[in-house]
């Protein structure tokens, strides 16, 4: 072997003993061909062959660290794969049905697409291939199948069999002349077209069981896309339309407090304006510095992604924990004002609130199966209890069984300005798949998320992120600016076309965005004002029945 491929194998093995994936990933890259060739030299299968070569690699890295001399790493990887071989080969001689295909298999139709994985060679090629081949000596076959996958280089076939040149050319040549002079040309090629591609390095590498992995592991992929981002999302709109939905939910209240500030007492009134003034300031203070990070992220995600993804979600929860903390503090100060006031003065109040309230006569398990309620306080101190049913609706809280639709909604099913479930679609969404402005979730769709899997404008995801301008993850990244072990390459594009969620949110999320993060806010946004009409209206009436 070369001394440079040598030296650089050894420096290759002592980072992936350190964690380092993307070395020990350069390394799959450089012997994939040789081990997946052995294998499929004993066992006849492209598909077995690769999966043994896959064992191996994981194999390799499971014990890295008990390899004493890393510059012989070539030579232990072909001995850990000729273990594999043997003993999966003596397992298949016990079991005479292990290499049987299942029946579903044999009645399956072959697809007229080749298989866009990169393997151009059908079912029918790859059984006329080994037919040609099994009947050669196993000591032939091996240097004939390195021949044609190590792009005809007997100088490799040598080093791989660890012979001289001479006896490489040897063996080839006795391989050659056992070949039907019919079949040669047909093996030449198809043996060319099972070379493993990219992929394989990929699968290897995503497979690895994990250890620590570096920074600089993480980070070595990242590149910004020529040419514009992949794909463009509703972006920074999107991100204020979330910021914002507070605000909504407090112009609701502001509106309710007009039409009943004379009926309320001055140090409620004080409480009042300190909860409004909070939350606008917030509001305002929350665009201040998402502006700052969006023009800042493309710098940020090419010097230290990990700052730019602990920052950036760390101020949105932040943001949003803040806000239901001072709304919490709100109606505690509020509701102990109130528990002072006598009877009547409640009553006043009550009854100056609009109010509309439905509950099913059905019940289940002691819960109503729908409950929905706008407005209406409690008569003990005004606080309004959470709506909780089977199919819960409120403006404000509603927990549900099923379903659930509020400014702040708990159910397997739910919307609301912030929605917690296993499908959660709100301004804030956080669950199992979350949609709207905000997105926390397994899977994540939004004009930010964060997740396994997500499609953002600003997307963070451990597996595969997809976005317009920003996408940081760990395997997968596709933006204008992108940062993962692989960034904005043709497997990225693959990963992501061939992924069911990403198919799902290009065909049917993406095109409709900007109302799908409105959406949620808009019937409580009516239903506030509805109310604020109505509870104006009675206002009138009492007092034209007062002047009376």
């Amino acid at each position: 072997m070369n001394s440079d491929v040598i030296s650089e194998d050894a420096q290759l093995v002592q980072l992936g003993v350190k964690g380092d994936r993307d070395a020990f990933g350069r390394l799959v890259a450089r012997y994939q061909s040789p081990v997946c060739a052995l294998a499929y030299s004993a066992c006849g299968n492209i598909s077995q062959s690769e999966d043994l070569a896959q064992e191996t690699f994981i194999t390799a890295w499971r014990k890295l660290g008990d390899l004493r001399e890393p510059e012989k790493f070539k030579f232990w990887l072909f001995g850990i794969a000729r273990n594999l071989i043997n003993n999966t080969a003596r397992k298949q001689t016990r079991n005479p049905l292990a290499g049987a295909s299942p029946l579903d298999e044999e009645l399956t139709v072959p697809a007229p697409v080749p298989n866009p994985a990169g393997h151009a060679i059908s079912k029918e090629e790859e059984e006329i291939l080994w037919r040609s081949l099994e009947n050669i000596p196993e000591s032939y076959r091996e240097p004939l199948v390195l021949f044609y996958r190590e792009h005809q280089s007997i100088e490799q076939v040598a080093a791989t069999l660890e012979l001289s040149e001479e006896a490489a050319r040897q063996r080839l040549s006795r391989g050659r002349k056992l070949l039907q002079e019919q079949v040669v040309a047909f093996v030449e090629g198809a043996l060319a077209r099972t070379n493993p591609s990219q992929a394989f390095t990929l699968a290897v590498t995503t497979s690895l069981p994990a250890v620590a992995v570096s920074t600089k592991a993480v980070t070595v992929g990242t590149t910004a896309a020529k040419g514009g981002a992949i794909c463009k999302g509703a972006g920074f709109a999107g991100i204020l339309i979330s910021i914002v939905t507070p605000l909504l939910m407090v112009f609701g209240w502001w509106k309710w407090y007009r039409s009943v500030k004379k009926v309320v007492s001055p140090e409620e009134r004080r409480i009042y304006k300190i909860y409004f003034f909070g939350i606008a300031l917030s509001v305002v203070a929350m665009v201040f510095v998402v502006s700052f990070l969006q023009d800042h992220a493309g710098s940020l995600i090419k010097t230290n992604p990990l700052l730019f993804v602990g920052s950036y979600a760390g101020v949105i929860l932040g943001y949003f924990v803040m806000v239901i903390c001072f709304a919490g503090w709100f109606s505690r100060t509020i509701k102990k004002i109130n528990e002072g006031k006598t009877a009547g003065e409640n009553a006043a109040v009550v009854q100056a609130f609009p109010c509309w309230e439905y509950r099913s006569r059905f019940e289940l398990l002691g819960l109503p199966f729908i409950h929905i309620r706008f407005g209406c306080p409690s008569r003990a101190g005004w606080k309004r209890p959470a709506v909780k049913a089977w199919i819960a609706v409120s403006d404000a809280f509603a927990f549900g069984v099923l379903f659930a639709y509020a400014s702040v909604a708990i159910a397997p099913v739910s919307i609301g300005a912030c929605a917690v479930g296993l499908l959660a679609y709100g301004a804030m969404g956080v669950g199992g798949v979350g949609i709207g402005g905000f997105a926390f979730g397994i899977w994540g769709f939004g004009a930010f998320a964060v997740g396994w899997q997500v499609f953002a404008d600003t997307a963070i995801a451990w597996n595969a992120a997809s976005g317009g301008q920003y996408a940081v993850a760990h395997d997968f990244a596709a933006a204008a600016t992108a940062s993962a072990i692989h960034a904005n390459d043709a497997l990225v594009i693959q990963v992501i076309k061939s992924n069911p969620f990403f198919r799902f949110v290009w065909t049917w999320l993406r095109p409709h965005f900007l109302w799908l993060v409105w959406a949620p806010v808009f019937p409580m946004t009516i239903a506030m004002l509805v109310g604020v009409l109505k509870g104006k209206g009675k206002q009138e009436l009492d007092c034209q029945q007062t002047k009376a």
